[in-house]
């Protein structure tokens, strides 16, 4: 998931993954979801308006984000753990 300047990760524990360490990331690997109505209408985006025959319509608050390259390296600001040691 992309969230201002870096993407959020998620793989399985890995011992060699640390704050501040480097991790590279392969776009071939990203999985890529679309985000919500509500989620692009709070993003906050530029807002225009459009006169066409007197019909003003507003743009700029449905659209998609573009998409970006995910392809580097990124330095690791952050891990979350979750789940079990039992398997279960």
């Amino acid at each position: 998931q992309t969230i201002g300047n870096g993407v959020n990760v998620r793989a399985l524990i890995n011992p060699n993954i640390r704050v501040n360490g480097l991790i590279q990331l392969d776009q071939a690997s990203v999985y890529r979801t679309a985000l919500s109505n509500n989620d692009i209408a709070m993003a906050g985006g530029r807002i225009t308006d459009q006169n066409t025959d007197g019909n003003i319509t507003l743009s700029g608050t449905t659209a998609q984000p573009a998409s970006i390259a995910t392809d580097g390296v990124y330095v690791v600001k952050g891990i979350m753990y979750t789940g079990d040691t039992r398997g279960q």
